[in-house]
């Protein structure tokens, strides 16, 4: 049994596969840009609202970083605190008393989790714009 079939435009197709390889990395890297800006004003208000002091330090302290791959195939980008004191706001701490003896008096104060809590909203941000990139994104190169 022998068939034959047509591949008229299979050399087009290829050129644009190749395009489209070269053009996604660039895109993928602004939608993890733009979604990492987001991520971070909204942890940025989420700590506004969850904490009484108002220095702006830990405010100052939320960053972006930049895209990277991670395990070869995965593209990421890292949202996080920098402030020194982050971590202790996040997660609790144990109250100490003030200078000279700076002696512990006993009580813990609890973490307000605001990343934890937040973390929820900012994923299912993330899916709702990745979705939206591609369907953009193919209308754009099916043309």
């Amino acid at each position: 049994m022998s068939g034959e079939f047509d591949c008229e435009g299979i050399n087009e197709l290829l050129k644009d596969f190749r395009d489209i390889q070269k053009l996604f990395p660039k895109e993928a890297d602004k939608l993890l840009k733009k979604a990492g800006n987001k991520a971070a004003a909204r942890m940025r208000k989420a700590y506004r609202k969850k904490t009484k002091k108002r220095t702006g330090n830990l405010l100052k302290g939320v960053k972006r970083g930049k895209p990277y791959t991670y395990a070869e195939d995965e593209r990421q980008i890292r949202v996080s605190n920098k402030a020194k004191h982050a971590h202790l706001i996040e997660y609790g701490h144990n109250q100490t008393g003030h200078l000279p003896a700076k002696k512990d008096t006993g009580k813990f104060i609890k973490g307000r989790q605001v990343v934890k809590q937040e973390q929820k909203a900012i994923n299912q941000e993330f899916y709702e714009a990745l979705d939206s990139f591609i369907d953009d994104f193919l209308e754009v190169t099916i043309k």
